[in-house]
This record gives structure tokens, sequence and C-alpha cells, in this order.
């Protein structure tokens, strides 16, 4: 009897768990198209983290964990996070003369930089400074080349 009963659950979990993991993952995609419509439509690209987070109802820490995560997943793109603005940098739309004076990066390119402590492969804008969202250590941008 308890054959049948190890069987019968058994069978209960592991037919269960494709559609648990469907619905984990809609939810994350409505999560992802509803951070993605709020910042496609901030017209001059910054975005304050605060407010954000007030938009999506989740804390500070909260937002900017998913936040990167998403980043560094790929679900999310063309922004970044610079904690010393505290603020999500689109890149899409920096270099407008209506941001210059939040002091956001020129339109400089981005550059692949490999971090020097975990070796883990980046992408950053020339001539900036940024972390290694998996380390923390401090990452300077090449130069941007000439042409």
């Amino acid at each position: 009897m308890w054959m049948y009963r190890t069987a019968f659950l058994f069978l209960a979990v592991i037919s269960t768990f494709p559609s648990v993991m469907f619905w984990i993952k809609f939810v994350q995609c409505m999560v992802i198209v509803r951070l993605n419509s709020l910042l496609e439509k901030d017209q001059d690209g910054f975005v304050p983290i605060a407010d954000l987070a007030k938009a999506m109802g989740k804390s500070v820490p909260g937002m900017i964990k998913k936040l990167n995560n998403y980043i560094r997943k790929g679900y999310i793109i063309n922004c970044n996070y610079s904690m010393s603005q505290k603020a999500v940098l689109l890149s899409d739309k920096t270099g407008k003369p209506e941001t210059q004076f939040r002091g956001m990066p020129e339109n400089l390119p981005f550059v692949g930089v490999s971090c020097p402590s975990c070796a883990a492969s980046l992408k950053i804008r020339a001539n900036t400074q940024g972390t290694c969202p998996f380390c923390g250590v401090l990452l300077q941008g090449p130069p941007a080349k000439q042409d």
C-alpha cells in the first residue's frame, strides 16, 4: 500500500512541476513587461530608482536586486543602474541636451572589458567607471577609439 502512495505522490509532483514553472515564468514576464513599459515612457534617460520602485510596488533594495538580475540575464537592455546617482540610466536616450546637467555620460560607445578580479566578460561605456555586477570591483572603461 505504501508503494502506491509513494508512486502517486511522485507522479503528482512530476506532473505539476511544469505547470508551476510555467506560472512562475509567466508572472516574471509580466513584471518585465511592466518594467519595460515604465522605462520606455521616460523621456530624458534618467529614472530615479525610488520612483521606479514605487511604481512597481517594491522596496528600493528589492527593485535594485531585480533590476540588476534582469539586466544581467539580458531581459532588459539599453539601461544600467548607477549606484552613485541611485537611478537607472537609459543608454539609448543619453546625450540629449536636457540630460547633460545630471552628469549623464555622453553618447559614448560600449566597449568590452574583462573584470580583473573574477574575469567576467562585461560591457562598459568608454571613458567611464562602473562596478562589476558579480564581484563589485571598480572597473575603468578604456578610452573610445578614434576613427
